[in-house]
């Protein structure tokens, strides 16, 4: 498999957040204590989160720490990620 790209990478996070009924980068930065310009560059791949944030990511938005890592296009899903990914919906 492929690594994400942006736009799933914004789908993704799209997906966790209304799952946990985040609606706004506001509220994910409240959540988090991330600032939201960080947040929109990480989900648009302009900017890797630093290891510190990766726990507070994945607490808000309900993740294991590998599926953010996915999420965020920085490893490849493998075949059983993307089964996994695919039972989750």
């Amino acid at each position: 498999m492929e690594i994400f790209g942006p736009e799933e990478s914004s789908s993704w996070l799209r997906e966790q957040m209304l799952a946990r009924e985040i609606e706004t980068f506001d509220e994910l930065q409240d959540k988090t204590g991330i600032h939201k310009g960080n947040l929109s560059r990480y989900f648009r791949q302009q900017q890797s989160p630093s290891v510190r944030v990766i726990p507070a990511l994945c607490d808000a938005l309900g993740c294991s720490p590998h599926s953010l890592l996915i999420g965020l296009g920085v490893i490849a899903p493998s075949d059983e990620d993307v089964l996994a990914f695919q039972l989750d919906d």
